[in-house]
């Protein structure tokens, strides 16, 4: 009994003093576009008092779930425990600092949030149903609800996001301007079936609007989600998206994808601009990486440009085994078409 007590009272100690994994410091204002659930723990889904946040009002940040964050920690005045994680894609993050980047005030990060700095994109594709069935997104995704209910069946890979990047910010360039995000009603149809979020709400586009979309200034809203979700239907068309595609179920080989990305694109490098992220074994998302004037409508080296990286960076999440499942969705009441 006393090594037992013993052995709890470490723990305790342990949960009370470690701080949460990937959390960092920050200030910066959230602008709740809608009503969302306010967790003391998003991973555990822990809810005392089932808060909310409320649309049109605006939170401090206290701190975020790594630099790449999905969850930001608000304070919520005049609540026992006020310090909530709230999805980020349930508002809009604005001023956003990050403490440890302070001082120096003449920080060269000060152009992170300045657009049309970028020198490259980032074109996120995710494989739904492994996100949907392997990442706790605790009610915020209605698609993955769909999914999960068997309402919705998806068949093809879909897009989380296009980002403009610049090579001094790292993964931190975002945020770059206000401007509204307005779509046309020809532009969302475009979209639905490529971003299914969009079905049921256009939050998570807002997000990736403002987050990433405002940072280039080629394109409005309506010409960059288009040009996004062709750069979606390119790779799902492609000799490689179709080997996922007809693997939905079962498994795939990490090297034979990569091979048939180097095929594809005619250049033995190609497949270095791909990351293959996991979860456990399961597929659920590649990133590509695009030149800043990469080409929908042309060929693999207008897609993925000339200068090939000669290495693969590094990713946390990337799929370490040669064999990668591919998740199914079960057979749904409403599917989704796949065509233009």
């Amino acid at each position: 009994m006393k090594k037992l007590t013993i052995h709890l009272l470490w723990i305790i100690l342990l949960v009370c003093t470690v701080p949460a994994h990937g959390s960092e410091s920050v200030q910066g204002l959230f602008q709740a576009t809608r009503n969302c659930e306010a967790y003391l723990s998003f991973r555990k889904g822990t809810n005392p008092g089932l808060v909310q946040t409320v649309a049109g009002s605006e939170y401090a940040i206290k701190e975020v779930h790594a630099r790449a964050y999905h969850w930001v920690r608000i304070e919520i005045p005049g609540i026992t425990n006020p310090l909530r994680w709230v999805a980020a894609e349930c508002g809009v993050v604005r001023d956003l600092i990050f403490t440890s980047d302070l001082p120096p005030p003449a920080d060269p990060a000060a152009t992170c949030t300045t657009p049309g700095l970028h020198d490259s994109y980032v074109l996120a594709v995710s494989w739904q149903p492994g996100f949907c069935a392997h990442f706790p997104y605790q009610g915020s995704k209605p698609e993955c609800d769909w999914l999960a209910s068997g309402n919705l069946a998806i068949a093809h890979v879909t897009l989380h996001g296009l980002w403009p990047n610049r090579i001094e910010c790292g993964h931190g360039y975002g945020y770059c301007g206000t401007d509204d995000m307005q779509l046309d009603e020809d532009t969302l149809a475009f979209i639905k079936p490529w971003m299914p979020n969009f079905y049921f709400e256009e939050t998570f586009g807002r997000y990736q609007w403002h987050k990433h979309g405002t940072c280039q200034k080629d394109m409005d809203a309506n010409a960059y989600f288009r040009t996004a979700v062709a750069a979606v239907i390119k790779i799902n068309e492609s000799d490689f998206g179709r080997y996922i595609i007809e693997n939905k179920g079962n498994a795939i080989s990490r090297e034979q994808l990569f091979a048939k990305i180097n095929q594809t694109a005619g250049d033995q490098r190609a497949a270095n601009s791909f990351q293959l992220l996991c979860k456990g074994p399961y597929l659920y998302e590649m990133r590509i990486k695009l030149p800043r004037e990469f080409q929908v409508d042309g060929d693999w080296t207008d897609f993925l440009g000339e200068d090939l990286p000669d290495q693969r960076e590094p990713h946390r999440h990337a799929c370490r085994d040669d064999r990668i499942l591919i998740e199914g969705s079960a057979p749904a009441a409403f599917s989704p078409g796949a065509g233009r």
